[in-house]
């Protein structure tokens, strides 16, 4: 059999275990799952560059689990609303610049540590969990340091959590070994704008309150600390952007196309007539307006990149 050099180094990349937050919303995080696919089977391609060679799935080497279950994650908040059988906006996370509530925070938690204990006990030791909102992302703060409390009081070396899976010899109880991360959208799309020079920097978030907030916070974390502004919205901006989000969940395609427009003529071009320069982020997954920069394509070419490293990182985002 002929030997082909692209695919033994395909082959010695390592694996990750990406769990990925659905529900949020849950058509926006099966597109993500659908796409970081195409790119990696389009990146794997490329590296088979014999012809005669074909792909296969086994050369992936990105994994994944995906949490579906918001009916657990949000119950408290559902039960609020059975009484009057019909949800409104109150039921969405973030809307009002409010903090993601302890319950939604630690439900999710427990989601991603039984996610992560299953993944462990089968020998991964890259796990990313992945949060493909931009409103939930301050979920991640802690979590690492959550999870490795968890795994390090976990006795996991019999039998793997009694699924009958089996561990690696060198035991999944070595938390040092394990390598976490909690991947958010704000802080991946902040990090590749700094890195394109030609982009104004002033930034307008087209998100809810919350994600608004989340992109100042993660500004200010951010080492050194980037020429980077992020532009106020008025109480009526904000508005017209939380319609906005409504109608991308929903998925009217009218309310979609309306939404667009207002966000247009009441908040973009009143902005550049006044001859304001700004970099435009849809910092909602749900949306796809082309009115700015795609948060979830962003966040596609990263989470890829991250693992096979080839993406030019001048280009990637063009």
């Amino acid at each position: 059999m002929a030997s082909n050099s692209g695919s033994a180094d395909l082959l010695r990349l390592p694996r990750v275990f990406d769990i990925v937050i659905s529900d949020f919303g849950r058509e926006t995080a099966i597109k993500l799952v659908q796409n970081v696919a195409v790119l990696e089977h389009r990146i794997i391609r490329s590296k088979l560059k014999d012809p005669t060679f074909k792909f296969f799935d086994e050369y992936r080497r990105i994994m994944f689990a995906l949490i579906g279950d918001i009916a657990y994650i949000k119950q408290p908040q559902i039960d609020e609303y059975r009484g009057r059988g019909i949800l409104d906006s109150g039921i969405l996370l973030g809307m009002s610049g409010e903090s993601i509530p302890a319950s939604v925070k630690e439900r999710l938690t427990q989601c991603i540590k039984e996610q992560a204990m299953y993944a462990l006990s089968r020998g991964y030791r890259w796990i990313r969990v992945v949060i493909p909102c931009n409103t939930l992302s301050p979920i991640s703060r802690g979590l690492e340091v959550d999870l490795r409390a968890t795994i390090g009081s976990a006795k996991l070396i019999a039998g793997g959590l009694n699924t009958g899976a089996r561990t690696s010899d060198d035991g999944v109880h070595k938390v040092d070994d394990i390598r976490f991360h909690a991947w958010t959208v704000p802080q991946t799309v902040l990090h590749a704008i700094q890195r394109k020079e030609a982009l104004p920097t002033d930034l307008l978030v087209l998100g809810t309150s919350t994600a608004v907030s989340t992109y100042r916070e993660e500004l200010a974390q951010m080492e050194p600390r980037p020429a980077i502004k992020i532009l106020e919205l008025t109480a009526e901006e904000q508005e017209v952007v939380n319609e906005a989000i409504i109608a991308a969940i929903d998925g009217d395609r009218g309310e979609i196309d309306r939404s667009r427009m207002d966000i247009l003529n009441k908040i973009i071009e009143p902005r550049r007539a006044s001859g304001q320069a700004f970099t435009i982020i849809e910092a909602c997954t749900d949306f796809e307006l082309s009115v700015g920069i795609n948060s979830l394509d962003f966040f596609t070419k990263e989470l890829v990149n991250d693992v096979y490293d080839v993406i030019d990182k001048g280009d990637e985002h063009k």
